[in-house]
């Protein structure tokens, strides 16, 4: 079947080898993409902070969020940080 090229949405690339020396990287670049596709954040941008400084947030009496929805996005995001 040859060298895995593809396990579990890890692409798997492997340098040539140099003075017996080969390198193995992985990449879930594709994985990112589909997250940030799912979510609606594919055009987003990124920002050294999360947000403005000194912002006011309001205090909220009930959830806006749908849990259900929040712990499929954050689990999606836990498994990419542990697998890579």
């Amino acid at each position: 079947m040859g060298e895995a090229k593809w396990i579990l949405q890890i692409r798997i690339k492997r340098s040539e080898p140099r003075l017996g020396v080969r390198i193995v990287s992985l990449s879930q670049e594709q994985y990112v993409e589909e997250i940030l596709e799912q979510y609606g954040m594919a055009d987003c941008n990124p920002v050294k902070t999360p947000m403005e400084k000194n912002i006011q947030l309001p205090v909220l009496k009930e959830t806006e969020v749908n849990i259900t929805e929040y712990q499929r996005c954050i689990g999606s995001l836990m498994y990419l940080m542990v697998c890579t």
